[in-house]
């Protein structure tokens, strides 16, 4: 058995405390801005973040709520560290090129988000709307099943309302946009 050594500021808290960083830079978020929906001061970030305090269980799944991160994931990758020789595998950026996303709304109020492989010269409308009425409907064949405890029959198979709007979005910025929808 390994054994184990309690470290102020050890290799796998520094790690954690840049993982913790790559995460936030990946979604824009400043230190300052962190703090506020934390509700604390800047400093407490700042000191997490350089490995001066660190950081509790509870501590890490809040902030992996707010900045908006998979937990398992970073724990997954520290693991991977402690296994790698102190090495932390860099998260892959997404590719340039990756399509915008197809942001459609039914009449029932549900919204569907939907990465699409399309150029932004060629929106492609059509498509983007097969997408969300199939993902409408496997979001209520599992919901089914979630209530039933088993598969949605094919005779059940939902047909989604009416669209009211259709959008293209990258990176929060709205590229066009349709009201009402062609397919449905």
């Amino acid at each position: 058995m390994p054994e184990i050594v309690w470290e102020r500021n050890g290799t796998l808290n520094r790690q954690l405390a840049a993982l913790l960083i790559e995460e936030r830079k990946a979604r824009k978020l400043c230190q300052q801005e962190l703090a506020r929906k934390l509700h604390q001061h800047q400093s407490l970030i700042s000191r997490l973040e350089s490995g001066d305090r660190r950081i509790d269980v509870c501590e890490f799944l809040t902030l992996a709520a707010v900045i908006g991160f998979d937990p398992n994931v970073v724990l997954r990758k520290i693991q991977g560290v402690a296994r790698n020789g102190n090495r932390v595998a860099k998260s892959k950026k997404p590719k340039h090129g990756v399509g915008p996303t197809f942001v459609c709304e039914f009449s029932d109020g549900t919204i569907t988000r939907m990465s699409v492989s399309t150029s932004l010269a060629r929106l492609d409308w059509d498509r983007g709307e097969r997408l969300s009425i199939a993902a409408y409907q496997s979001r209520l064949r599992a919901q089914y099943r979630k209530l039933n405890g088993k598969p949605c029959p094919v005779d059940l198979i939902p047909v989604p309302p009416a669209i009211v709007s259709a959008r293209f979005e990258r990176d929060g910025v709205m590229l066009a946009q349709r009201n009402g929808g062609g397919v449905a």
